[in-house]
């Protein structure tokens, strides 16, 4: 969540604070970022190119849509994992045990993603 809120801004209608624009400016940072991933991002969006994972329900804190639109500016480097049932990602999920199993499940994927992102980024 910190991450992509760095990159789409944060906050929301009240319930995590006021809204905040991007901290990271595309204009002056964009080339030094070559990959992101985020798992069980509770900021997640269904129906984005860049999600991984078998969700289509929105996360516990869903971005708006000028959040959407900062964040897909990096969407050929984000890789957005969430999924089904993930109590935090999934705002209809209520297993914690899916939200800490990503590194057991998605690591080697995950690994293989970023390195096609770096490699051709570089």
């Amino acid at each position: 969540m910190v991450v992509s809120d760095m990159l789409a801004g944060g906050g929301d209608d009240g319930t995590l604070g006021n809204l905040t624009r991007p901290s990271v400016n595309p204009n002056t940072l964009d080339s030094h970022i070559a990959a992101v991933l985020l798992y069980g991002d509770p900021r997640h969006m269904p129906k984005q190119t860049y999600n991984v994972g078998d969700v289509t329900a929105t996360g516990k804190y869903p971005r708006t849509a000028a959040q959407l639109t900062a964040l897909s500016k990096y969407a050929n480097r984000v890789h957005d994992y969430c999924d089904n049932k993930d109590g935090v990602c999934d705002a209809a999920g209520t297993n914690l045990s899916a939200h800490i199993a990503y590194v057991t499940i998605w690591n080697k994927t995950a690994a293989t993603g970023l390195w096609t992102c770096c490699s051709t980024w570089a």
